[in-house]
């Protein structure tokens, strides 16, 4: 199963310190196979979860591609409501269109 990472700075805030905050427990299809938000959003339910201990601080949430924004809407969620301060999230690429 995938893992991601988190990161949380510490006293070397240009460099900080990376801890692995959670996991995907179950596969689901990708989102762009989803016909609308609805099935988007339900096709993540129960997909990942959080570690129980979140150290202090905010993290920055990398994905390398966003589709529907969704896994980082749950993910970011997760985070929250595991005691997470503040979460930022940052996408190398997107697939929507500039239509």
């Amino acid at each position: 199963m995938n893992t991601w990472v988190s990161f949380q700075s510490a006293e070397q805030p240009l460099l900080g310190q990376f801890s692995v905050s959670g996991n995907k427990v179950r596969q689901n299809e990708p989102q762009k196979w989803q016909n609308n938000r609805f099935h988007q959003c339900r096709n993540l339910d129960g997909v990942f979860s959080v570690n129980a201990h979140i150290p202090p601080g905010p993290v920055l949430l990398v994905d390398d591609m966003i589709d529907s924004g969704w896994t980082m809407t749950v993910i970011a969620a997760l985070l929250k409501q595991a005691g997470c301060e503040r979460v930022y999230p940052l996408a190398i690429s997107s697939t929507a269109s500039k239509a």
